[in-house]
């Protein structure tokens, strides 16, 4: 790997889309309803909110992977004068490369989250996920749905 800004990124992103790739092939199923990939997907914001508190954990097994390769805060860039107010104070900057890289991993995990609970969490779905439900309840649903015969 080149850099450790790009090894970052790449295990990161394998960690995070291993989740949502599992949940997008576990939807696909012609036999889930919305109820159950409702509560699935439930499942998988569970689990990735847990992986969000291992980042020391994340942190560790990357510096093992990078061997030689030593982590770098990014160059500090100056504000442009036009949005400059002339108060140092309120440019922050990093201590360290690891509280940058965990600024990053909660963002990622952060944005993750909010974006499934949100496709999930819509009115409309609930209420398509109830009716579903309902009809595989229904006494006799197997007859009272099927098609009609021509």
């Amino acid at each position: 790997m080149k850099t450790f800004d790009f090894m970052f990124g790449d295990v990161l992103g394998e960690m995070i889309l291993r989740h949502s790739d599992n949940l997008s092939k576990t939807l696909q199923h012609k036999a889930t309803s919305a109820a159950e990939g409702q509560v699935i997907a439930k499942m998988v914001i569970e689990t990735i909110a847990k992986v969000r508190t291992e980042f020391d954990l994340f942190w560790e097994k990357l510096l093992k992977k990078a061997q030689s390769e030593e982590p770098q805060l990014p160059h500090r860039r100056r504000v442009p004068r036009c949005l400059d107010d002339g108060n140092s104070s309120s440019h922050f900057y990093h201590e360290s490369p690891k509280a940058y890289y965990r600024q990053v991993y909660y963002e990622a995990i952060d944005n993750t989250i909010s974006c499934l609970s949100d496709r999930f969490n819509q009115p409309g779905y609930q209420l398509y996920s109830n009716f579903s439900h309902t009809k595989q309840s229904a006494p006799g649903s197997a007859q009272y749905w099927a098609p009609a015969a021509k």
